[in-house]
C-alpha cells in the first residue's frame, strides 16, 4: 500500500523545482513567444541566445547565386545530416525559388512561435530560414542503425531500460530525445595525445552548481594523457569527475 503524501510536502517539493523553458527564456533571453523575426541576422543572434553552450547545435549559412542565401539550424546526432546533405545542403547551383520548391516535397511546417520552433530543433528537425519569411522546419530526424538493447550489467525494475553502451555521441543523443529542453547543456572534450577520445560533459542549465561545474570543466580541460578507453580511468585520473560521462565503447 502506497500514503498519500501531504499537501505541505508536495507543495514543498514544488517549490525546489525550476521553471520550465518558456520561463526560462522569458526571463534570461527575453523572448517574446508570439514574435518571431522575418530578418535573419535578428532571428540568428536569438536562436544563438538560446542554445548557448549547447556542442552539438549548428548553425550553418549557405549562398544561393546572387540573392541572399539561407541559414539552416540543426542539432547533430537526433538530425539526419547525411540525408541533409545529400538533399539540401550540396544543391549550392539550385536558385532560391527552385529550393522551396523542393523543400515542399518533405514535411515541414512554418514556426509559429518560438516554443514550436526551439521544440522542434529538439526533437532532430532542421530549421530553415530563407530571407524575408518566417523559418519553417523541415523533418530531418535521424533513425537508429538499430534497436538500442537493454542494459545486461545494470538491472533496473523502473524508468526506461536503456543501456549507454553505443559511441558518445550516439549516447549523448539518447539523452537528448529523453530530455528535450534548451537548458541541457553539452561541453565537448578530446581527451588522450593517442586515443583521442571525446567526452561530453552535459549539464542542465539553472540545476547545475556553477563553482562544481567550472572546477569539472577546468580539470578536463587541463587533463593529460595518453590514452582514455572508459570512465574508470577518468574518475582514477581525477577524483570528483566520476559523473562526466563517457563513451563505454571508443
Amino acid at each position: 500500500m502506497f500514503n498519500k503524501r501531504s499537501s505541505r510536502g508536495s507543495k514543498q517539493i514544488q517549490s525546489v523545482m525550476k521553471p520550465n523553458y518558456e520561463e526560462y527564456l522569458k526571463k534570461k533571453i527575453q523572448v517574446d513567444d508570439s514574435t518571431i523575426p522575418n530578418d535573419q541576422k535578428s532571428f540568428r543572434d536569438i536562436i544563438k541566445h538560446v542554445f548557448e553552450d549547447v556542442g552539438d547545435f549548428q548553425v550553418r549559412y549557405i549562398p544561393k547565386n546572387d540573392e541572399s542565401g539561407l541559414y539552416v539550424y540543426y542539432i547533430t546526432g537526433i538530425t539526419d545530416v547525411t540525408k541533409l546533405e545529400e538533399q539540401l545542403l550540396l544543391s549550392d547551383e539550385l536558385e532560391v525559388a527552385v529550393l522551396k520548391e523542393n523543400i515542399r516535397n518533405y514535411e515541414y511546417y512554418e514556426a509559429n512561435s518560438w516554443k514550436s520552433c526551439i521544440q522542434g530543433c529538439l526533437e532532430g528537425h532542421v530549421i530553415i530560414h530563407l530571407p524575408g519569411e518566417v523559418p519553417f522546419l523541415v523533418n530531418y530526424v535521424k533513425k537508429e542503425q538499430r534497436t538500442v538493447t537493454e542494459p545486461t550489467t545494470q538491472y533496473q525494475v523502473y524508468g526506461p531500460k536503456i543501456g549507454f553502451i553505443e559511441d558518445s555521441r550516439t549516447n549523448i543523443s539518447l539523452i537528448r530525445k529523453l530530455i528535450k529542453d534548451p537548458r541541457l547543456k553539452l561541453k565537448e572534450f578530446t581527451v588522450g595525445t593517442l586515443s583521442h577520445t571525446h567526452v561530453g560533459l552535459l549539464y542542465l542549465d539553472e540545476y547545475v552548481d556553477p563553482d562544481l561545474l567550472k572546477l569539472v570543466t577546468s580539470r578536463l580541460e587541463s587533463l593529460t594523457m595518453e590514452q582514455l578507453n572508459d570512465g574508470g580511468e577518468l574518475a582514477k585520473k581525477n577524483s570528483g569527475l566520476s559523473s562526466v560521462y563517457v563513451p563505454a565503447s571508443i
